[in-house]
């Protein structure tokens, strides 16, 4: 590839990268819609394939199928985070309102004598207060975000929009991505198009274990949450299999959904004890033996670039990055070893 040929790639990537850059968080519904119709296109042709029916008619299945599920997941989830969160800020004021300052200064102090540190410290007050202002302005940050009208239009466009975005986009996917391949021919070598397969093949290897695995997750999250007597573990089952996508933090905020959700269900002390023991069990039985069944070493990421990729895309793109970090660790370590493998790839 010549000078020329890849200042004008460059030229041409900076313009894209401005375009998107300049639509800020409009970009965002076309963003979600690639990632969608990237994820579902295997299902979606799969499913026109055993059918026998147009790509047209096997999205809208799959379209459907999603949206009844969020729906399902908004309508019956969100009442009970509401409720499990008024729940857990009413446990708070009353934790509050029992424990004085005085009691967690003394806590303060037991711990420190046992390094040997004779000193007291208020620290009571400031937790108090911390907390006390911190549940106080829950409603208050709640209410400003609702009635901002700016929030408001912006999450009924996008609501309405990614549907329709990954609509077209999964139903022309393979016109798509034939026009893709056709354009990077004219812009880059072969060497190129080469690794866009492998990155490629490795994120479908990866997608389809990984939603297996939180198909099965779901089902031992349900057995286990049945047997302990958490009223709603259809639901905690179901959202702790799924943000297992989450590596590391997905065990996490399950527990903490699971718990905040049982509050009023435990009546006794070892329910909360066999809950985080079945979320310390099931990630460990996870992370030995399932993933590595399902998925194996396909993805030959190294725990360590793992964490840095957790890090990295959070500091970078927030929340959603804890989801995205594994595929950007997919993509960035395939590139990494073909590079490494071959100095010549854009020659």
């Amino acid at each position: 590839m010549n000078k020329y040929k890849i200042i004008f790639n460059l030229i041409i990537l900076s313009f894209i990268l401005v375009i998107c850059y300049a639509m800020g968080k409009w970009i965002v519904p076309f963003f979600i819609g690639i990632i969608l119709a990237y994820c579902l296109h295997y299902p979606a042709q799969l499913l026109s394939d055993k059918l026998k029916v147009s790509s047209t008619v096997s999205a809208s299945i799959i379209l459907i199928i999603l949206i009844s599920i969020f729906t399902v997941m908004f309508v019956f989830l969100v009442p009970l985070v509401q409720n499990a969160i008024l729940i857990l800020l009413k446990k708070l004021v009353i934790i509050l309102n029992t424990s004085s300052a005085e009691s967690i200064n003394e806590f303060v102090k037991s711990i420190l004598l046992k390094f040997g540190i004779n000193k007291s410290i208020d620290v009571g007050t400031g937790i108090q207060n911390y907390i006390s202002n911190t549940i106080h302005n829950v409603p208050k940050y709640l209410y400003n975000f609702i009635s901002t009208g700016k929030s408001i239009v912006y999450t009924i466009i996008f609501m309405c929009m990614t549907p329709i975005i990954t609509f077209y986009l999964l139903k022309d996917w393979n016109k798509l991505s034939m026009y893709f391949i056709v354009i990077l021919r004219r812009f880059t070598s072969n060497k190129c198009i080469d690794l866009l397969i492998r990155i490629n093949t490795k994120l479908g290897d990866y997608i389809k274990g990984q939603l297996l695995i939180c198909c099965i997750l779901s089902i031992v999250y349900f057995i286990g949450l049945k047997i302990i007597g958490v009223s709603e573990y259809i639901v905690c089952s179901i959202f702790s299999g799924f943000i297992s996508i989450a590596p590391f933090f997905g065990p996490c905020i399950g527990l903490a959904v699971t718990l905040a959700m049982g509050m009023d269900d435990f009546a006794f002390l070892y329910q909360y004890f066999l809950t985080i023991v079945l979320y310390i069990v099931v990630p460990f039985i996870d992370s030995n033996f399932i993933t590595p069944k399902l998925i194996g070493n396909k993805l030959g990421i190294h725990p360590f670039w793992m964490l840095f990729s957790i890090c990295a895309s959070m500091s970078v793109l927030g929340t959603p990055g804890i989801f995205l970090s594994i595929p950007i660790a997919v993509i960035f370590t395939t590139i990494f070893k073909v590079l490494f493998n071959n100095k010549n790839i854009i020659n």
